[in-house]
């Protein structure tokens, strides 16, 4: 049972890390950063 246990532990990590590395690859194609109030309007407009 400890070794499921670690098995979907790493699981979980290894998926984690791959999406932070999805998005810090696509931060690194962007030209910019976007702000908080950048961000705040995306959020008043749902997207």
């Amino acid at each position: 049972m400890e070794q499921e246990v670690r098995e979907v532990i790493e699981e979980h990590v290894s998926e984690r890390q791959a999406v932070l590395e999805q998005i810090e690859a696509g931060w690194s194609k962007q030209r910019r950063r976007p702000t908080a109030a950048d961000v705040d309007r995306w959020l008043g407009t749902g997207r």
